[in-house]
């Protein structure tokens, strides 16, 4: 069993969440023993779901957080998703999984450019993608900002907590920073704002599992076009120096891991040194 907790507040988290819960709504995900908790400002947008009516918030690691936090309370490992994602199909079943044997199941997350992305799904019908389907979407509709991360771009005009390289219909990632989408923790366990930072590190590494393969779950996170989550960020960033200042022990580690999403056959990336150049001026650091 585990919990669902899908924060969602204001009016943008609240219509994209539409799109999320229709996403969990395909069979396989609805077939998983899963309890799906809507922590919500606006819950006359969620009517017939399990809710609980929250304020009004500005910073999303805070509200986030503190939400996720409560539904530890249920008991069970909880899918920390964000509302503006959208799942693929078995992604549920798969972190359900996961969870019988590690407190921390991490993937790298594609960004969608949100409009486009949303106008593949008009109606109000499940949204039932295998991994492949939604990561071939991914591709189409794969955010600028985020496409500035591309390996063959760096160093660019943003942070580079994920570095990306694309082959044909298979995308290896690189990644400092992953979304947790599985997390074990006690009842009573406060979970930092930014789940991705600080509290990675505290999950003993043994605990820590790493989707390597978006055959096993993929998400995408859909993002307006002129959003930019790094507003200040206006000259190159040096990855090695970003890295050396903003990540921890952990993170370094999971920049070790190559991650592929694929929406045909997995075709592996020969190792060139690239990332090892990465590692070796970090560890020196």
């Amino acid at each position: 069993m585990i919990t669902v907790p899908v924060v969602a507040w204001g009016d943008w988290h609240t219509r994209a969440a539409q799109w999320l819960l229709r996403s969990l709504e395909s069979p396989t995900n609805k077939a998983a023993k899963a309890r799906i908790v809507v922590y919500t400002d606006m819950p006359q947008r969620f009517v017939g779901r399990e809710i609980v009516k929250i304020g009004s918030y500005m910073r999303k690691h805070d509200v986030t957080s503190r939400w996720f936090s409560d539904a530890l309370k249920f008991g069970d490992p909880i899918c920390p998703i964000s509302a503006d994602m959208v799942a693929s199909e078995g992604l549920l079943p798969a972190v359900e999984r996961a969870m019988e044997t590690c407190d921390l199941l991490l993937c790298p997350v594609m960004r969608v450019d949100a409009a486009p992305f949303m106008e593949e799904f008009p109606g109000l019908e499940p949204i039932v993608l295998s991994s492949r389907a939604l990561c071939r979407l991914a591709l189409k509709h794969w955010h600028p900002h985020q496409q500035l991360q591309r390996r063959e771009h760096l160093p660019s005009a943003t942070h580079p907590t994920s570095i990306w390289e694309q082959r044909g219909e298979t995308v290896k990632a690189r990644c400092f920073h992953m979304h947790p989408i599985g997390v074990r923790a006690p009842a009573n366990a406060k979970l930092p704002g930014g789940i991705d930072g600080d509290y990675v590190a505290t999950v003993p590494r043994g605990r820590r599992r790493i989707v390597g393969d978006s055959d096993e779950l993929m998400v995408v996170d859909m993002s307006r076009l002129n959003y930019r989550w790094e507003k200040e960020v206006t000259e190159p960033v040096d990855v090695v120096e970003w890295a050396r200042r903003k990540t921890n022990a952990a993170h370094r580690e999971f920049f070790l891991n190559d991650c592929y999403l694929h929406a045909g056959e997995l075709e592996p990336f020969e190792d060139d040194g690239y990332y090892d150049g990465i590692v070796s001026k970090l560890r020196g650091a």
